[in-house]
Order: structure tokens, then sequence, then C-alpha cells
């Protein structure tokens, strides 16, 4: 059935994925190989399984473990014949081979069935009923753009459920996101570090019918979001995924953890949050959003915070949490609208009365930069021998509306080929260059990005503004012909079809989580750009990207590694210089955005 029922994928991935299995297939065999079992042989099946013995020719055990010199002892106790000792020094540990020991062999080939092996249980997510919903349904004529408004069909303290029955892919399948909310989840570092335990304790008490879903082709995901809340994305033949979605949430609200599970969590999560950031560019990017968003807390925070937090903690705010939550969910796939609902409000009930009005959701305010502001943010690279440096500068323009992000994305199709051109092929300063459009909860922004060991990440900002400048003039330059031919693409792109239902899901996603709910944007911003002049963009240019502009809203993090380049270069020109003279250094980011206003929260209106 994952073989009959597959979607379209990714024509790079699909070529990584079949390149190494070339030679073991006939072409003819090559997309179905890995999917088709086509004969059964249970002499085969026999003949393996007599090789699953202790004294089987070519038997081989691998034993990783932490207790290397107790293990090392036990057995050498039993051998030493033939044993040899050393160290792997790519990987760095040591390893001990030698033949299994003759008192161990005697031993394994009297011993008894444990009590705890079993054959597995019946797979209970494994579908069987493979109709589609939408099968009546006229297809969506070619060329013709398919809706993606989804229908509100409940709206109510405590629950939101969007639905869209798809009519497009024709696939027995569905996708169900939940967001839950409620404002015990991040209201301080302690809550956050809480929350992101309770999601990966949820996750380890549901390991195993992660597993069997997973084989029935049914998957889910989950991760806490800050603000945002916790997040749950169900996904697969739409059958069984009911079943799997009830299990989650059943989990979740009844969720009881021993103490040695917490134990393993809360260290793997501590790691997590030591290693956070390593790479220069993960580290700009990641000090990026923490200066914008004016409700998340930093990982530094957060490990000081994870130390002594208990297993009680958690079970703590698991309680607070139901006592106050709202459910944001889209269905969309092969669900009918009382599949949809009857779901949703199960997923309710299990989450208990506790009931959060929407208005009163949590929400993320990002920090509005001056007019005419330029800050720059340094920091050294988390590992001290790291080599690159990493830049990355954000200009921020206005809270999101239709004719402003049409403008900025038709100043991405004309900008990021030349960004690249310039920096990457023509300077050669780093491998990773790129810039494109920023929508950080609900404002509009724009980065440019620079990787590089070759200079340090002060002379990079400078290499940027100099392409600012530059590309001025550029846009100056452009004849008409050329801005239509980029519209003319722009346009095109904003309105190619989804290649997959998992693509669309997460388009209306985006405009749910964002709380705008423009599931029409792309065919608005198409109509905008359609009636865009060359100088509309030309002026729009010079107020929020040229270097010389009085009211530019600029902020530069930089990354700075161990090798440093050098700081100036004689092409600096006087409106590089100009640019440069008005950075004002931000030595800490929480004090950075103390100090600054937030713009209002980004939401709309919901109608049915």
């Amino acid at each position: 059935m994952r073989f009959l029922f597959q979607e379209e994928e990714d024509p790079c991935e699909l070529c990584s994925r079949l390149a190494p299995v070339l030679h073991r297939y006939p072409p003819s065999d090559l997309l179905r190989a890995d999917h088709c079992y086509e004969e059964f042989d249970p002499e085969l099946i026999s003949r393996l399984l007599e090789l699953m013995v202790p004294r089987a020719d070519g038997l081989r055990v691998d034993l990783v473990t932490k207790q290397f010199d107790s293990a090392r002892e036990a057995l050498g106790r039993l051998s030493a014949d033939g044993r040899e000792e050393g160290f792997e020094p790519w990987f760095g540990f040591s390893y001990l081979d030698l033949p299994v020991p003759e008192e161990l062999l005697s031993q394994w080939e009297v011993a008894t069935p444990s009590k705890d092996m079993r054959m597995p249980p019946k797979n209970p997510y494994i579908a069987t009923d493979f109709s589609l919903r939408c099968g009546d349904c006229p297809p969506i004529a070619n060329g013709a753009p398919a809706s993606s408004v989804p229908a509100l069909l409940v709206d109510e303290p405590g629950l939101r459920l969007w639905h869209k029955a798809d009519a497009e892919f024709r696939v027995p399948k569905a996708n169900a996101y939940f967001q839950i909310s409620s404002p015990t989840l991040n209201s301080s570092a302690q809550a956050s570090v809480t929350s992101h335990l309770l999601v990966k304790l949820m996750d380890e008490a549901l390991n195993e019918d992660a597993y069997l879903a997973e084989t029935a082709d049914l998957g889910y995901s989950s991760h806490f979001d800050g603000s945002n809340g916790i997040a749950v994305q169900v996904s697969g033949f739409s059958h069984k995924l009911p079943v799997l979605t009830r299990r989650i949430f059943q989990t979740l609200s009844s969720l009881q953890v021993d103490a040695a599970a917490f134990a393993r969590v809360k260290e793997v999560y501590s790691r997590q949050l030591h290693n956070a950031h390593m790479k220069p560019h993960q580290a700009a990017s990641y000090a990026r959003l923490y200066a914008l968003r004016g409700s998340m807390w930093h990982t530094d925070a957060q490990l000081a915070a994870l130390g002594p937090t208990e297993l009680g903690d958690v079970q703590a705010a698991l309680s607070a949490a139901l006592r106050s939550m709202h459910v944001e969910a889209l269905m969309h796939g092969n669900l009918t609208a009382e599949e949809a609902t009857s779901l949703a409000r199960d997923v309710r009930s299990l989450l208990g009365e506790g009931l959060l009005p929407e208005a009163e959701r949590p929400a993320d305010r990002v920090v509005q930069l001056p007019d005419g502001g330029s800050f720059v943010y340094r920091a050294p690279a988390k590992n001290s021998d790291e080599t690159n440096s990493a830049l990355e500068n954000y200009y921020q323009i206005a809270e999101y509306d239709t004719e402003t992000a049409a403008t900025v994305s038709m100043l991405d199709q004309l900008l990021h080929e030349p960004f690249y051109d310039t920096l990457r092929t023509k300077e050669q300063l780093g491998y990773t260059v790129h810039c494109g459009q920023r929508m950080t909860h609900g404002i509009l922004g724009f980065c440019a990005v620079v990787v590089s060991n070759a200079r340090g990440a002060p002379d990079l900002d400078k290499r940027v503004e100099a392409f600012l400048e530059a590309f001025e003039k550029t846009l100056q330059e452009l004849s008409e012909e050329k801005f239509e031919q980029n519209k003319s693409s722009l346009i095109s792109n904003k309105l190619v079809k989804f290649t997959h239902l998992g693509e669309e899901t997460e388009y209306m996603w985006d405009k749910i989580t964002s709380r705008g709910y423009l599931f029409e944007a792309r065919q608005n911003e198409a109509e905008v750009i359609a009636s865009l002049t060359l100088e509309d963009l030309q002026k729009w240019y010079a107020q929020h990207l040229s270097p010389i502009s009085r009211t530019r809203r600029k902020l530069s993090i930089q990354v700075v590694g161990k090798v440093v380049g050098p700081e100036s270069t004689p092409q600096d020109s006087e409106q590089e210089k100009l640019a440069s003279s008005y950075l004002r250094n931000v030595e800490q980011l929480e004090a950075f955005k103390a100090e600054l206003p937030l713009f209002r929260v980004f939401r709309n209106e919901v109608t049915r």
C-alpha cells in the first residue's frame, strides 16, 4: 500500500535515494524494489533462523557499553586466548576483540527463553480502508489554481478546527495538525524547560506505538515551540490516523513517568542545550531570533533552569497547563467534515475541561527597531577552535501587508542571484552565501547571510554593504523588459500548484499558526506584483535597503571565529564608511530588547 499510494517526491531526494542502489536492481524494478516483496520463501526463513544459534558459523556479537572497563574485566576472566585490545583513533574509543569464550557458549546453549520475549502484538495501525472520501468530487481542471482556504468547522472556547477535504491529490491519506496553547507553558525559563521535558517524555512513552505506526506508514512528530505552545502533527493513511491521534493525546493527558526515564531524558536534553548553536551560522541565526522575539528564553537561561528541575516539576507543569488550554487544529486530506469534527472533539475531551479563550492565548511580539537605527552584536563562536565567522544582517521592514510582502518578494527575485554571484563566486568570501525575505511573527524583514573562513565578520558586513550600494545603481539601470521578465517568473512561482498533500498542509498550517489566516496570500501578492512598477521598487529600495537611507533599520549579528580576516579593504566607499559609522554596539541582547518597543501582536479576525 505504501508503494501504491506514494506521493510525488522531490527530484533531488529521489536521485539521492536511488543512486546508491542502481547496481542492486534491474532498471525495470528500481522504483519498486524497496517496497515490494514478491516471493514468500519459508525454507529460506528457516535457514536464516537456524543460523541464529550460539555455535553457528560466522557468529559475531557486538557489545557497546559505557562500562567498558567492567565488561573487559568480566570477559577477561572467561577467556584470555586470542584477545586483542586497542584504541580507535578516529572515533576515540577503546575496544576489545576476542573469541566468544567456551564457557559463555555453553551457557547460551542451555539458556531458557526469557519471559520478556514474546511475539509482537497485533498492529492496531494497519489501514484496511483505502476508499476516497472525496471520490465523487470533480477533478480540478489543469492549470486552475486550487484553493487553499480551509473551512472553519468549530470556533469555541478551548477549540478551533479548520478542515479541508482533499480533491486534488486523491490519496487515502490525511494530516492532522494540533497546536496546544496555555499561558503556563512558557511563562518563565523554568516553565520552558519543563514543557520541553514534557514533550520529550511523551515521545518516550509513545516509542512502541510510534514504531508500530511507522511500519504501517503512519507517523507523528511533536515539539515545544515557546509561546506557540506544544505542536503535534500526525500524518499517514487516514483510516487509522484517528487511532494514533487519540493514543497520543491520551498519553499526554495522563502521562506517568518513572524516575529512570526522567533522568535519561533530562540528560539528553542537557546535552542538546550544551551543544546548541555550535556552528557559527546557527549561532548567528539564533541570536537574531533571540534579539527580535519578545518572549524567547535563551538556551543559557534554560540550561541554568534545567539543573534543579525534578520529575515532580514536570507533572505539576502538565496539571497547570491542562487547567487552561486552547487547541487549534487543522485536518486536511481524506477526512470528511464529520470525521474531522469528531476527532477534534475527542482530542479536546482527552485534554480535560480547562478551556482557554482564544483571545487569551499567549502570543509572541517582535522588537521594533527605530527608524535609522543600525545595531551590531558580536559574539565569539562557541567552539574556540572554529575557523569560520558568520554574518547575518537583518533589515527590518514593517508589519505584514500584501503590498509590502509583494515588493519584498520582487526584490528577492532580483537580488538573490547577483548577491550569490558577487560575494560567493567573484569575491569568494565563503561557501555559504544567501539572502532572502524573513517573516517573524508577522513582521517582514530581509536577511543577508555569509559564512567565511577567509574574512572576519566585520569585513563581511562591509562587503554586504558594498553590494547593497552597488545594487542600488544596478536597479536604477535595470531595463523595463528585464523587470517584466522577472515579474512574470515570480508570479508563476507564486501560483505554482502544490506537488503533494503535505506541502499544501504546511502552507495552510503556517497561515494558521501565524494567526494571520492569510490563506490566499499567494494569489493576492501575485496580483500586486503584476501592477508593481520599476519606479516603485527603486523608491522602496532607497528607503529600506540603501546604505545611505536615513530610515533603514538594521541589525547585524556577527559570530567571530578563530581566524579573523582583514578588518577593512581599500574598496571601502564613502557610503560604506557612512553606514558603518552609524552602527551601535550591542553588548547584551537582553538589555537591547528591554529598551526598545514591541510591535503589536500580529492577529487577524477569523470569520466563518
